[in-house]
């Protein structure tokens, strides 16, 4: 069995090397923290190459924040929106995605989540 690069735990940890006491303040969907991701952005965009195509300029061009939680082989690879949430966050903060639709749209779209498209062609 081949290991999953894209992991809730993956996701965590490299979360939580990126925080940081002080410096720049990164909006989550329903937090702030601070971060700072420039040394790990190649680590980032492993993790977010794992997501399925449709969030890539090259698959569907953008999905929900709500779908984020399949892997590209169609596996769920966790059920926490917070877990989600900080892939999230770390992509946007490393410019490695962006949102599709501004803040003040979001509680017009499915589920009042933002959509999310990688500024990368998924490998």
């Amino acid at each position: 069995m081949i290991d999953k690069i894209l992991t809730r735990e993956s996701v965590h940890d490299l979360f939580m090397s990126c925080i940081r006491n002080e410096g720049k303040i990164v909006d989550m969907l329903m937090n702030k923290v601070y971060m700072d991701t420039s040394t790990n952005v190649e680590e980032i965009k492993t993790l977010v190459n794992e997501l399925t195509e449709d969030f890539f300029p090259n698959g569907g061009g953008g999905a929900s924040f709500m779908t984020m939680c399949t892997d590209r082989d169609g596996d769920l690879w966790t059920g926490e929106q917070r877990i989600m949430d900080e892939l999230m966050t770390m992509a946007v903060d490393a410019k490695l995605m962006s949102f599709l639709f501004p803040k003040n749209t979001w509680s017009m779209l499915p589920g009042g989540m933002p959509y999310v498209v990688a500024t990368f062609d998924r490998v």
